[in-house]
């Protein structure tokens, strides 16, 4: 059995087919992901608004200048305004048109400021981002005008009550009852399941490893599978040495691309790296009896059409497991409704959906629960394998 494992990881190794689909293919694949959802991801920290202000000498003698200081001069992962200085309004309007910033702010003579939108998005702001950054504009100016004439008209009623701090935080409405609570393990992130609809793909496209190596265990497929079924050792020893040899080149593709998105594309796994291995380690098995049963099963081609079986199979279930764009990511949520159980017959599926399970959820009984069911249908596989693999021998003698 040893000596079957070893060949059959050596020769699979050295094939370039296997190089190509099984190892360069998923990391070439996430590359390109990556360069196509750069521009999509998000950690949850706005950008700061472009804006430009009037510093006039009306700018300089306000508090709202004071405001404007305090949103703009924290670090710059935090701030919230990116200001520009203009020396006047003609000025401020003139770097608006030209798309240098959203808006442009002013204080007239008795400190009341002001605010001058741009009317659309210019300068290759995206259009969503425009209407942002303009609410933000918004609401940082209508804020300061409510609040000071609230301050004034409390000033007025009652001015005691301006020495007492939590007070006026309650009447301005600083403080807030809202409690933040995470719904998921990991920050919403719809890019991701792309990466993990590839390692789908790339666990699938590893199936070819134990579809050639079965193949080449029939007797009736050659003077290779004849001499084996001729030799001293025992079918079962030599099939479960290629299925061994096949789950061990499988987890070597799997870990390649699954390290590359960690550590090179950093891709969010939600903190559980661990059970992303047990992941792969079932994924794989999952391949391997996929690529067994159609290496063993009773049909015309050699290893070479059964290897291209395992491709068409990959990329028609990678469909389904929504890897090719947001249709395909509609369509398997659409199948999913209509049909729920299609994620657990489609393979590219429920390996998605493991590492999807890590990601999204607290509780590790989702994850369990498509580990535990591509174990079974990894037995279940292997059972049928054996059968035929025993019957294929036994009509050769």
């Amino acid at each position: 059995m040893l000596t079957t494992f070893f060949n059959t990881l050596r020769t699979q190794l050295r094939r370039p087919g296997m190089l190509v689909w099984v190892f360069a293919f998923p990391v070439i694949l996430c590359t390109i992901f990556l360069f196509m959802f750069s521009g999509f991801s998000t950690d949850g920290v706005p950008d700061p608004v472009p804006v430009v202000v009037v510093t006039d000498s009306n700018w300089r003698g306000s508090s709202f200048s004071q405001v404007v200081d305090a949103l703009s001069g924290r670090s710059a992962d935090e701030a919230l305004l990116d200001v520009t200085e203009a020396a006047s309004a003609d000025e401020a309007r003139g770097m608006v048109e030209a798309g240098q910033a959203v808006g442009y702010l002013a204080v007239d003579a008795t400190g009341t400021p002001s605010l001058a939108l741009a009317q659309d998005a210019a300068g290759g702001l995206a259009s969503s981002a425009f209407e942002a950054d303009r609410s933000i504009l918004d609401a940082v100016t209508s804020s300061y005008v409510r609040n000071e004439a609230l301050v004034k008209a409390i000033a007025q009623k009652d001015p005691s009550a301006l020495s007492d701090p939590a007070a006026l935080a309650r009447a301005l409405g600083l403080s807030s009852g809202i409690e933040r609570v995470r719904l998921t393990h990991g920050t919403p992130d719809e890019t991701v399941r792309y990466y993990y609809a590839l390692l789908g793909m790339a666990a699938l496209m590893a199936a070819q490893s134990a579809a050639i190596a079965v193949t080449q265990l029939q007797p009736g497929e050659g003077g290779l599978g004849a001499r084996l079924c001729a030799s001293g050792t025992g079918r079962m020893r030599m099939l479960l040495g290629a299925l061994l040899g096949s789950w061990a080149v499988s987890m070597l593709g799997l870990g390649l691309a699954f390290a590359f998105m960690r550590l090179a594309a950093r891709i969010d796994f939600g903190g559980r790296d661990a059970l992303c291995l047990l992941g792969l380690a079932t994924s794989s098995l999952l391949a391997t009896a996929i690529g067994a049963a159609i290496g063993a099963a009773p049909l015309r081609g050699g290893a070479k059409s059964r290897a291209g079986m395992v491709t068409a199979l990959s990329c028609l279930a990678s469909l389904f497991a929504g890897l090719y764009g947001e249709g395909a990511m509609r369509l398997s949520d659409s199948l999913a409704q209509a049909w729920p159980p299609s994620v657990w017959v489609n393979p590219a599926r429920l390996i998605t959906d493991q590492f999807y399970a890590l990601y999204y959820y607290d509780s590790l009984a989702p994850f369990a629960l498509r580990a535990a069911a591509c174990v079974a249908a990894s037995v279940a596989l292997m059972g049928v394998v054996a059968a035929l693999t025993i019957r294929s021998s036994h009509e050769h003698l």
